[in-house]
Formats: structure tokens, sequence, C-alpha cells
């Protein structure tokens, strides 16, 4: 059985933009419909209306509340701002704005904030300021990452922070020690586990350096890295020619990962995470002569001379 990796994204928001928030909702349902097979990841999206739970504290307002229950324990924040900047806290400009900095001070990582391109009423126009004053701060500070809305953009930015995450904790994304386990690049000279461009692939990565492959439109610029990688080792176009099945092939087997998409179900681009590089990258070093038994499969040979034979009569 395998373990899955529950990721919680905190969906925060002023009321004004219910509609958005329960969009997001439906993207990250849709994420895990798409990716979860493949990634053993599954989103859960965390709203204070559906996940808190009512509680009695003294000297704690709700906003404390919320922060304690559900804000610090998830992984992911994503905010949405309309035209309002949200209800005023004892601490902060607004409740949105509190969760966004409580969130960021305890995780240091994973805030995306969004907002929406929507035309505004004459009665909030200074409410609808206050937001582009806080913007306008967010540009300031360098604090978080920052978009115009769209499902695009959501659905990019979850798949970002899930392979960040990923490349924080391992393939399997457990915070537990993963030292023990077997690289699984051990065996990559192994004609039984991995296919030979599969194993070209490897060495081809590790000799040019290369963590991040690109895939449909973005192939151009790693199809140009591995066309010069063979001529200069004078092989066949064995790897070019299967370059995007390679990536696919490997994606499948946890390999490698999606790090973006054009659109959702659409990668642009694969990634190995570091840990797994640097098996791979002492595996290639430490077997030379693997290395080198393996590319002479694939030498181009010169065309033989052929003799006229003496014909039998």
């Amino acid at each position: 059985m395998k373990s899955i990796q529950l990721i919680r994204v905190f969906i925060a928001s002023p009321g004004d933009v219910s509609a958005q928030r329960d969009e997001v909702e439906r993207l990250i349902w849709n994420w895990n419909n798409e990716h979860t097979d493949v990634t053993n990841v599954v989103l859960m999206p965390i709203r204070w209306e559906n996940n808190s739970i009512a509680s009695y504290a003294i000297d704690k307002d709700g906003q404390a509340v919320i922060n304690e229950q559900i804000l610090k324990s998830s992984d992911i924040l994503i905010a949405i701002f309309g035209n309002r900047i949200g209800a005023r806290t004892s601490d902060y400009e607004s409740g949105t704005i509190e969760e966004i900095n409580v969130f960021h001070h305890y995780h240091s990582r994973g805030v995306g904030i969004f907002f929406l391109d929507i035309d505004t009423p004459e009665h909030l126009i200074e409410e609808r300021l206050r937001v582009i004053d806080y913007k306008n701060s967010l540009i300031e500070n360098r604090r978080g990452l920052y978009a115009t809305y769209s499902p695009e953009r959501i659905q990019y930015f979850l798949t970002k922070q899930v392979h960040e995450l990923r490349d924080v904790y391992g393939d399997d994304i457990s915070r537990e020690s993963n030292d023990e386990k077997e690289s699984p690049f051990q065996n990559i000279f192994d004609d039984l586990v991995f296919d030979h461009d599969e194993q070209l692939f490897f060495i081809f990565s590790v000799e040019k350096g290369l963590r991040n492959f690109g895939a449909r439109w973005m192939a151009k610029e790693t199809l140009k890295d591995v066309e010069e990688w063979e001529q200069q080792h004078n092989l066949q176009n064995y790897l070019s020619t299967r370059y995007e099945s390679v990536l696919i092939k490997l994606e499948q087997r946890k390999l490698l990962s999606v790090a973006e998409y054009t659109e959702p179900g659409n990668p642009r681009l694969y990634t190995i995470n570091n840990k797994n590089y640097l098996n791979l990258k002492k595996t290639i070093r430490d077997n030379p002569d693997s290395v080198q038994q393996l590319k002479s499969h694939f030498i181009i040979q010169s065309n033989p001379i052929v003799l006229d034979l003496d014909l039998p009569f």
C-alpha cells in the first residue's frame, strides 16, 4: 500500500470574494484528480468556516483562535483580494493580512497572494485604495508571491508549491528521515530495471549538469543540449528521438516531477530533486566503465568497406 502525503492549503480572503474562495476549493480538488495518482499527494482545502471549531478562550479573539487551530498547521496559503481589505483585527489592518503575516512568520514560505482585476463600485473606492496600498507594500517589502487572480495562476502556484515541498522533503514528501532508504539510482545500469533510453538520459543529465528538462514547446532548448551531447560523443540520435517519451516514463516512475504546467494536465518543465540528482551523480561517477560500455552500444560506426568478391564462374 503506497503512502499518501496530505498537504493543507489555507484559503484566506475578505468576505467579498466568496465566489473565488469556492473556485479555489474546486481547483484544489481538480488538482487532486489530475495529480494524486502520480505524486502520492492529496491537497486539502482549509477554510475557517469549515475547519475551525467553536472554542472558548480567555484573552484571545476569534482570529487568534483560527491562527492556532488551522492556520499554523497548514502548508500552503492562498490569499485573495477584491475590492475590500477586510475587517480590522486587534493587531492588523485586516484578518486576511494577519493570516498572511502569521503564516509567513511561522513557515517563511508557501504564500501566494492574488488580486482580482475587477470594476470597483463608487462606494468601495476608498476600500479599494487600501487594497492597492497593501499591494504596493508587498512590492516595497518583497513579501510573498503576488499576481492577478486567475484559475490558471492558482493551478500553477499549487503545482509549484508541491514541487518545492517535494524538493525539501523528498519524493514522498515525508518529513521523516529517508536516509536509510536505498537510492532508486543504484541500479541504473541494470537492463532489467531501466531501458537504454532512460540510462542514456541519466548519463546526459549528469555530464551536462542539468536538473530541469523542457517539454512540449519548452523542449527545444533541452533537445539542443541532447543533440550536442550526442554529437560530442559520436552517438546515434537514440536519446534525442525518444526524449519526451523518456520524460513521461521517468515521471511515471516518480524519478522526475513536473515543475511547471502550460495548463492543467500539460507539463512544460520536468525536474529531478536535488537529493536524487546527487545520488544519480554519485552512481554515474562511481561507474565509469558501465558508462562507457553503454555509450559503446550507440557509437556511430563508419561505413564498412565492401570488397568485390570473385564471381564463382
